[in-house]
């Protein structure tokens, strides 16, 4: 039996788990959705037929969706390692150029480069400049993007211009095959923000260990409708054994109600 079905409707944000544990946003769902979490009820009966005991076993979670925001590194993730992922290098672009201007930036605050490097590293022969060199910054990662921080008072009415060097990508390319294959399952996040964007709410599910069990399954329009690619998701998942006892399965988040 079902013991929670919750029905998803429309836009909600869905992410999974890279190997370093970040979460990697997959896209939003379209139209609808579903999550179940079912288990198996056992009952034991004594010598006169009188119930001793009820117990719930063989926990599982089902989750269906459709994807939209399609990205072929996400589809790789969602895949659990049944595909192989290459970013194919494109030209080189040196001493690209970013201005903040003045009185539209501020300090501790992360801003992404306009250019990114197609293999995912940090782009490299970064420099900066307000009103005079600028040595002060980090770069940091956020998700699958780079950006920087600017880290001490700097003038901020003075416009800030970096310099760096990237090689986007040419392409990008996955590819799907093998005799056999062994697959990880990873952490899938569904959630929708029903706060504002200055002060998030969310509701939402953590599956803890789950995998992708619709394949890869794109759904493409017709030549004369104006809909994108899409992606049809089943995720089934099973007990994390290595979390303590009834937040094994899954966690359901209602931040509205704080």
């Amino acid at each position: 039996m079902a013991y929670q079905g919750v029905h998803l409707p429309r836009g909600y944000d869905v992410a999974v788990k890279n190997d370093s544990g970040s979460w990697v946003d997959l896209g939003v769902t379209m139209e609808g959705g579903t999550l179940e979490a079912t288990y198996e009820t056992t009952k034991i009966t004594g010598s006169r037929a009188e119930q001793i005991l009820t117990a719930f076993r063989e926990f599982t979670v089902s989750s269906t969706f459709t994807l939209a925001q399609i990205k072929l590194e996400n589809i790789h993730l969602l895949m659990s390692g049944a595909t192989e992922y290459t970013s194919v290098p494109g030209t080189e672009v040196a001493g690209a150029e970013q201005t903040l201007t003045g009185g539209n930036w501020a300090e501790d605050t992360f801003y992404k480069f306009e250019g990114q490097q197609g293999d995912g590293t940090a782009p490299t022969s970064v420099s900066m400049s307000n009103d005079t060199s600028l040595t002060a910054f980090e770069l940091v990662k956020v998700g699958t993007e780079w950006g920087f921080v600017v880290t001490a008072a700097n003038d901020l009415d003075e416009d800030l211009v970096v310099t760096y060097t990237y090689t986007p990508s040419a392409s990008k390319e996955l590819t799907l095959g093998s005799n056999s294959v062994e697959i990880t399952p990873r952490a899938f996040r569904i959630r929708k923000n029903l706060g504002t964007d200055t002060a998030p709410k969310y509701f939402g599910v953590e599956i803890y260990s789950a995998t992708n069990e619709a394949g890869l399954s794109l759904a493409f329009p017709r030549y004369d409708e104006e809909d994108i690619t899409t992606l049809e998701v089943t995720l089934n998942g099973d007990l994390d054994t290595t979390r303590g006892d009834l937040d094994q399965l899954l966690k359901i988040t209602d931040e509205t109600a704080a």
